[in-house]
C-alpha cells in the first residue's frame, strides 16, 4: 500500500500493524537482531532513516482485540500497553490532540509510565516521550512544539529531584503559562520520602502528592489538567 508499512506474523500471516509511513520499498524492511525487532524505513521526503523498535507480543495483543485500519494503525495504541482503550482516547490520538505534557526525571519512569496508563483510563492523553519521540528525528525540536500546542503540564518530582531537562521544559512552560494561561502542575511522587525541593518559580502553584491518599492525586491531577473536579 503506497505511504504504509505492514507487518505480518509470520506464524500464522496476521497482519499486526499498520504504519503510515512515506518509505522507499526497496530499503524498507525487517532488520532481524538475536533477542529483538526492528523496522527501518527511508522517509524521502526528508531523506532520513528511522529506527522503529517494535514489541512484536503487544502488537499481537492489540491485533486480537481489534480490527486494524490505515486511518488508526495498532501500533498507534499498542504503545500505551493498555489492553482496553476507549473511543475518546482513540480519537485524541488521531488528532494528535494531548491533554497534558508529562515532565519528569528519567529515574522515576516506571513511576510515570503508571501514572500515565493512569491518565489514559480516564480519558485523559498525556504527551510522554517514551511514547512519543519518534526515532531518527531531534527531539528537542519536538518538545517545542509540543510546548506550544499542549494546554497543561505535569512537573513530577519524585526521590532523585528534579531531571536537568525538566528545568529548561519548566521555564518555557513557565513563559507559556505567563502568554496564554497554560497550566502547570507540580506532582510530588509517592517515593519521595523527605520534604522535595521544589523550584522557586512552582512553589507558588498549588501541587499534587501521590504520597497521600486523601485527596485522591490522581483525581486532583485529573482535576488540575481539566479545570474541572472529577
Amino acid at each position: 500500500m503506497d505511504n504504509t508499512v505492514a507487518i505480518w506474523s509470520c506464524e500464522d500471516w496476521e497482519l499486526l500493524a499498520l504504519i503510515d509511513e512515506k518509505s522507499t520499498g526497496n530499503l524498507g524492511g525487517l532488520c532481524f537482531h538475536p533477542s529483538e525487532y526492528f523496522l527501518a524505513t527511508r522517509d524521502d521526503s526528508r531523506n532520513v532513516f528511522k529506527i522503529w523498535k517494535l514489541d512484536y507480543n503487544l502488537m499481537k495483543k492489540a491485533a486480537r482485540n481489534r480490527t486494524i485500519s490505515k486511518n488508526e494503525p495498532s501500533y498507534n495504541i499498542a504503545k500505551y500497553e493498555i489492553p482496553n482503550i476507549s473511543d475518546t482516547i482513540r480519537n485524541k490520538i488521531k488528532q494528535n490532540a494531548f491533554d497534558v505534557f508529562i515532565s519528569y526525571n528519567s529515574k522515576d519512569r516506571r513511576q510515570i509510565k503508571n501514572i500515565a496508563k493512569a491518565l489514559i483510563s480516564k480519558n485523559i492523553l498525556p504527551w510522554l516521550d517514551i511514547w512519543e519521540l519518534q526515532p531518527g528525528l531531534l527531539w528537542q525540536k519536538e518538545l517545542e512544539i509540543q510546548i506550544t500546542k499542549i494546554k497543561a503540564a505535569a512537573v513530577f518530582i519524585g526521590s532523585d529531584g528534579i531531571g536537568p531537562w525538566q528545568n529548561m521544559e519548566q521555564l518555557a512552560f513557565l513563559m507559556q503559562f505567563i502568554k496564554r494561561g497554560c497550566t502547570v502542575i507540580p506532582v510530588i511522587l509517592k517515593d519521595c520520602v523527605t520534604e522535595p525541593d521544589i523550584p522557586v518559580f512552582l512553589q507558588t502553584i498549588t501541587w499534587v502528592d501521590f504520597r497521600k491518599s486523601s485527596p485522591d492525586p490522581l483525581e486532583q491531577l485529573i482535576w488540575g489538567i481539566k479545570g474541572t473536579l472529577v
